[in-house]
């Protein structure tokens, strides 16, 4: 029985050190998008994201009390469309991670290097998410 447990055990140990190289060789075709919401009240947002293969991808972000968070998380990411509405009474705040990726940003850059919009109350909309046709220098 103590045979058998350390060729169970040497046999995860070689399948996760096999794993580790696999997901590092990825390629990596496409950008991480990486969206975070904050706000007041019923404010909503949804995206139609683009990945690298073609594929499609939905999402979809309510908040629902006085103050409320989310985030949208999907990876090779090439372009999509986001769309957005704040009641009258709520107010929203939008973070998309652009740092070390070749997505534009969408909104204003703060003066701290963030990408970020604030959604007054009321106000309803939509952004565009899209891959740099040139890459940023990293400044070596």
């Amino acid at each position: 029985m103590k045979n058998q447990s350390k060729m169970i055990t040497a046999s995860l140990a070689a399948s996760f050190a096999f794993m580790a190289p696999a997901s590092a060789q990825a390629p990596d075709s496409g950008e991480a998008f990486y969206l975070e919401m904050m706000g007041e009240r019923a404010w909503e947002v949804s995206c139609q994201l683009t990945q690298g293969d073609g594929d499609s991808v939905a999402t979809r972000e309510r908040g629902r009390g006085l103050l409320d968070n989310g985030r949208f998380s999907v990876g090779d990411v090439v372009s999509g469309l986001c769309t957005y509405s704040v009641p009258d009474r709520g107010e929203l705040r939008l973070t998309l991670n652009v740092e070390h990726t070749q997505l534009e940003c969408p909104f204003t850059v703060t003066e701290a290097g963030f990408c970020r919009a604030y959604i007054q109350p009321g106000d309803s909309g939509s952004f565009n998410i899209q891959r740099r046709t040139t890459p940023v220098s990293t400044g070596s």
